[in-house]
C-alpha cells in the first residue's frame, strides 16, 4: 500500500505509480492531487505528463475511488472495499 501524498517530487510520483501499475496493490491519493496529476497543473515534462496519464487515465485496471473524510477509518474502509472486490 503506498500513499502518494507522502511522495513529493514528481518524478519520485510517477515511479511509485509505475510500480503501482506493475506490482498491484493499493495505491491511495485524494482527488485534489489526481486531479493534478491527470490535467498536468505544474509540470512541465512531457514524459512525466504521459506517465501520469498512462497510470491514472489509462492504466487498464480497476480504480476504486472512494471519499474518506476521516483518516481514522482508512484501515476499516480499506477492509470493507477489499471484502467487496473479492465478491465480484
Amino acid at each position: 500500500m503506498t500513499e502518494l501524498a507522502t511522495v513529493k517530487r514528481p518524478q519520485e510520483r510517477a515511479y511509485a505509480l509505475q510500480q503501482w501499475q506493475e506490482s498491484g496493490g493499493v495505491m491511495i491519493m485524494g482527488y485534489e492531487m489526481y486531479r493534478n496529476l491527470t490535467q498536468g497543473r505544474n509540470i512541465k515534462s512531457k514524459k512525466l505528463k504521459e506517465t501520469f496519464q498512462k497510470t491514472l487515465v489509462d492504466p487498464g485496471i480497476v480504480l476504486l475511488v472512494k471519499v474518506i473524510k476521516v483518516r481514522k477509518s482508512l484501515k476499516k474502509e480499506l477492509f470493507k472495499m477489499s471484502l467487496k472486490t473479492q465478491k465480484m
